[in-house]
Parts: structure tokens; sequence; C-alpha cells
């Protein structure tokens, strides 16, 4: 067999095994999207696009993931402030039913 003839199959056959890694890691990345796991899906993209620099689907999919894990990360920061709020409205409802108290006590 010619030597550059060898040559080009190697990088074909290295080609083929590099797509076929590539598309086994976009099936995982978008398996993780569909069960709300983005942060793995984030790595898995990132290691498609190590693979394949020019893999459009999963530059766009990349982007994709990263404002759902914005919009993650915003929801639970209101989150946590709704909790604050609540918790400072509760503690004072206690007060006020302790004045009250207070009160009802000294007229009696």
């Amino acid at each position: 067999m010619d030597c550059k003839l060898r040559v080009r199959l190697i990088l074909v056959v290295g080609l083929l095994v590099l797509l076929t890694n590539s598309s086994v890691y976009v099936d995982q990345a978008d398996s993780n999207i569909q069960e709300g796991l983005f942060l793995e899906a984030e790595k898995t993209y990132k290691k498609v696009l190590s693979l394949d620099p020019s893999d459009m689907d999963a530059k766009f999919n990349l982007e994709f993931v990263r404002e759902q894990l914005k919009k993650k990360e915003e929801q639970e920061k209101n989150s946590d402030k709704n909790d604050s709020s609540k918790q400072n409205k509760d503690q004072s409802e206690q007060q006020k039913s302790k004045n009250e108290e207070k009160r009802n006590i000294n007229y009696e």
C-alpha cells in the first residue's frame, strides 16, 4: 500500500473515531438537559467542543445550558430573598402578638 494512501486512511479512521466519540458526548449532554442536569451538560458540551471546535450545535447548546444555569441561580437568589423576607415578616408578627399580649395584661 502506498505510504500517502496509508496516511490518508489513518487520518480518515481517526476522524471517524473522533466524530463518533463527539456524537456520544452530544447524546449524553442532550440527555442531561432533559433531566435538568445543566452542570453536567455544560461539562459535556465543553468536552465535545474540545474534540470538535467547529460543532455549531454544541456551541449553541452550551450557550442554552449557560442561560438555564443563570436562570436557576437567579431563581435561587429570589427564593432566598423571599424566605428571608417571610422570616422577617413572621418575626414582626410574633413581636406584634407579644406586644398585644402585654397590653392586654396591663389592661386587666
